[in-house]
């Protein structure tokens, strides 16, 4: 059992105060250094966090002035918002037009017989196919939309009332809604065209086999709406929107039209006029420049007031001395006042512009030059600040480049533009046409001839089910084959589509991906029975592949992707866009980097690089480090304590045992002078 320790309990010293203060002594001159140490290591940290704040603020400054969309955004204003709103694009021409809305753009509604409502919802209505057309009438001369097919939708014993009816037009999802209206006598059905515009009006062709009448007001047929039968009434006549522009005559057939001013989509709200301003952005560049002014002032102010010293305080700044810093500085100021390279406009530098340096290193803005630059010279602003390539061959578009793409003027020559993958049917005497794409014996599509399913750009579709109908036209079926691909859910969710087209000459058709370049192919992997024999499709067919663009930029082969052309050498990462034109010499591409680009790739590389990052990184290790000492010295000051208790121990039991000797021989003194006093006197 071990004993019960006191220290100082022999010798009355409190040896545990003695040993405290005495290891606080030794321990506090090393814990002041180390924690002044640190202290200055946390500051430093800190600082160096302040100046990269200021910094990553500039870089995304820069990075949207660097961007050539910022400089491209045009203002549409209208004079009347109950006429018209638009909006501009970078292609919009500046200027003023005028705008008179004369009619707006309606949907179809088609409403059964007033005079006869039904008595209730459920009512039986009658059994049968529903046939629904979309296209431009009147009625009696009906001529079917190409861009859509032609749906049939079944009416039987499951889903004959009204209800049923409503419920199997809406749930076919075809472009029309329908709806039942209590008008107070009873309840109508109303079918309405989920599109605008007189080219989306609706046909309506019912085979009722409830009486076998198709015509009459009886049944299903009570539904016809057609050349041979008009059962419901039109309640709403289809139109299409008609504005007029500076005298000219627009139609369109939503209220969304795009195209009749290059740039500009109109949004009409009314039928009445109004004018629309198209401008630059002015106000929208000018507070991008302005935030960048701010932003690049900030970061001056952070390093001076980081590098500072005060002679009357003798007070220095965190950082002080610090060379990086100054390297930063130094840098950036140089970026501001570079000749930007390459540059063919009236600004090569941020002072023409009206951007000049102070004389403490802040930035100002004469406002009056630079508003004069945005009057006179806009698209040279963005020359000046952003990252540019100027074709000088307007069926070539600058698409995108690189860090490594250098500032130059590049020749373009192009020896083969990019193709389209197809694949042709086979003639067949079903396709047979009068030359004119009217087929000379209707093409009928039935439950043998209505299912394929083929690979587009190396996607592969689901199985795609044609409209069951007698088509008249080529140009009708081939816009069924066309909207059945398309529609597609694997091919459209992977952006995949086509265009289907007749060709009379072979009377067959042709599939042509919407996609260009060497990945642009076609292929059938399955047809149905009948579909061989009559559309001329087989999985024994080839298709052609589509070809890449090739060519040279600035006499080196570049790479083509489709019809992306992407340099090499200089201009190495330059990608542009040949959209057609000739074989040969296609002029230059001028491409610049402007000030705002070359900041927001210096800075950008502080940030993401370990210039910055790998000096706070530093910094942290030597706070890592200062802990590691603590470490030790707590080590040290506990091997010190021991020491030192141990050798109070020693002095404690030295101390008790020569009081104890005291004591004793105390106790021997003071017994031999008893004993001398009571000795008797001779």
């Amino acid at each position: 059992m071990a004993g019960i320790s006191s220290p100082g309990i022999g010798s009355g010293l409190d040896v545990n105060s003695l040993v405290s203060q005495l290891v606080a002594a030794e321990e506090r001159p090393v814990a002041n250094r180390l924690n002044r140490n640190e202290a200055k290591l946390q500051a430093k940290i800190s600082a160096l966090g302040t100046l990269k704040g200021a910094l990553s603020d500039l870089q995304t400054k820069m990075a949207t002035l660097s961007n050539l969309d910022t400089f491209k955004s045009r203002t549409a204003t209208s004079s009347d918002s109950d006429a018209f709103t638009a909006t501009g694009t970078s292609s919009a021409a500046p200027g003023i037009y005028s705008i008179n809305v004369t009619k707006l753009a309606k949907a179809q509604t088609l409403v059964s017989d007033i005079a006869n409502p039904y008595a209730n919802t459920t009512d039986t209505v009658g059994t049968g196919t529903l046939s629904i057309r979309f296209g431009t009438g009147p009625i009696g001369s009906f001529a079917q939309n190409t861009n859509k097919s032609t749906y049939s939708i079944t009416i039987d014993s499951t889903n004959n009332s009204l209800e049923g009816v409503r419920d199997a037009i809406n749930e076919a999802n075809i472009g029309a809604r329908a709806s039942i209206i209590n008008n107070g006598a009873g309840y109508l059905l109303s079918i309405t065209s989920e599109d605008t515009g007189a080219s989306n009006s609706l046909e309506i062709t019912v085979n009722d086999t409830g009486d076998g009448n198709g015509t009459d007001n009886l049944g299903l047929s009570r539904l016809a709406y057609n050349a041979s039968a008009t059962q419901l009434a039109e309640s709403v006549t289809a139109q299409d929107a008609i504005v007029v522009i500076d005298g000219i005559t627009v139609t369109g057939s939503t209220n969304t039209i795009s195209g009749a001013i290059e740039g500009i989509t109109f949004d009409l709200i009314g039928t009445l006029s109004g004018t629309l301003n198209v401008a630059n952005n002015d106000a929208g560049v000018t507070s991008e420049v302005n935030g960048f002014i701010s932003s690049y002032n900030a970061l001056v102010k952070t390093i001076s007031d980081l590098t500072s010293y005060d002679p009357e305080t003798r007070t220095a700044g965190i950082l002080n001395g610090d060379s990086g810093t100054r390297i930063i500085a130094s840098k950036i100021r140089s970026n501001i006042n570079i000749v930007a390279p390459n540059l063919s406009g009236p600004f090569s530098t941020l002072a023409g512009l009206g951007i000049t340096t102070q004389s403490d290193g802040t930035l100002q803005l004469d406002s009056t030059k630079f508003q004069n630059a945005l009057d006179n010279n806009f698209d040279d602003i963005a020359t000046l600040f952003a990252v540019v390539g100027r074709p000088s061959d307007s069926l070539i578009k600058y698409t995108s480049s690189t860090s490594n793409t250098l500032a130059g003027s590049y020749n373009v020559n192009i020896s083969a533009l990019a193709t389209q993958g197809f694949i042709n049917g086979s003639t067949t005497s079903s396709l047979a046409d009068d030359g004119s794409g009217n087929f000379t014996t209707a093409f009928v599509v039935n439950a043998d001839n209505d299912a394929l399913s083929l690979t587009v750009d190396g996607i592969a579709s689901g199985m795609i089910t044609l409209s069951q109908n007698s088509y008249t036209t080529a140009s009708a079926l081939a816009a069924e084959i066309k909207t059945r691909i398309n529609t597609d859910s694997t091919l459209s969710g992977s952006g995949v589509a086509v265009d289907v087209a007749f060709d009379s000459s072979n009377d067959s058709f042709v599939i042509t991906s919407k996609r260009y370049g060497s990945a642009s192919n076609i292929s059938f992997d399955f047809v149905d029975t009948n579909m061989t024999a009559e559309f001329g499709f087989s999985i024994s067919l080839s298709g052609v592949d589509g070809t890449d663009v090739q060519g040279t930029i600035n006499g080196l082969q570049a790479t083509g992707s489709g019809r992306l052309l992407t340099g090499t050498g200089g201009a190495q990462g330059l990608a542009i866009k040949i959209e057609g034109g000739v074989i040969g010499v296609r002029g230059t591409i001028n491409f610049t980097r402007g000030v705002a680009d070359q900041i927001n790739t210096y800075v950008k590389s502080l940030l993401d690089g370990n210039i910055l990052g790998g000096r706070i990184d530093t910094v942290q290790k030597g706070i890592d480090g200062i802990q590691d000492d603590r470490d030790v010295l707590s080590r040290r000051m506990e091997a010190l304590e021991q020491r030192l208790r141990s050798r109070f121990s020693a002095l404690d039991t030295l101390i008790s045992q020569s009081q104890s000797t005291s004591n004793f021989l105390a106790t021997q003194l003071a017994n031999l002078n008893s004993l001398a006093s009571r000795k008797p006197n001779k």
